[in-house]
């Protein structure tokens, strides 16, 4: 829990922190929620493990989000693959909720890398961050849930944008 708190603490920090101090803050932070894991596993503490791949998802979004370059599509890759991580506990008959949020947090993973300078398969990250919004505002009620409703609507509007401005081109997909 404690490794958790401190990912989370250098996040903030990372998250406040402009150059290299904030990305060293962010390094930490992946570093700090890696060893949570340690002790958290899925199989002794599923939900603790659940939430802390998506804090980790969430730090490697925002480094991957300031690195250039391929090292900073991979580095969004991977903040993906821990979100999706959290999918094997918060299943959307189990945890709905937090099943929805890991949604919205792959489709803004996923707009981010497409719309990289040097992103490789934009169309791709594209159309599957569509569907993981649409997969959140299945469960986002507007009117119980109107401000994460309203939140991954604009998310929504912003990929279909993204899509509408590649148009017909091939993206080399």
């Amino acid at each position: 829990m404690t490794q958790n708190n401190l990912g989370s603490a250098l996040q903030n920090q990372g998250t406040h922190t402009d150059g290299p101090k904030g990305a060293d803050f962010l390094a930490q932070a992946v570093a700090a929620y890696h060893a949570a894991l340690e002790v958290y596993t899925r199989a002794d503490h599923p939900v603790d493990w659940a939430m802390t791949q998506n804090n980790l998802g969430a730090a490697l979004q925002i480094q991957g989000t300031r690195t250039d370059g391929p090292k900073g599509a991979d580095i969004l890759a991977l903040a993906v693959t821990a979100y999706r991580a959290a999918f094997e506990v918060c299943t959307r008959a189990d945890h709905p909720v937090d099943w929805a949020m890991t949604q919205k947090n792959i489709a803004i993973a996923l707009i981010t890398r497409a719309q990289r300078v040097d992103a490789q398969h934009p169309r791709d990250d594209l159309v599957a961050a569509l569907a993981a919004i649409d997969g959140a505002l299945e469960v986002y009620d507007p009117e119980h849930m109107s401000h994460q409703h309203g939140t991954a609507t604009q998310v929504r509007a912003d990929i279909q944008a993204a899509l509408d401005a590649l148009g017909d081109e091939d993206t080399g997909a």
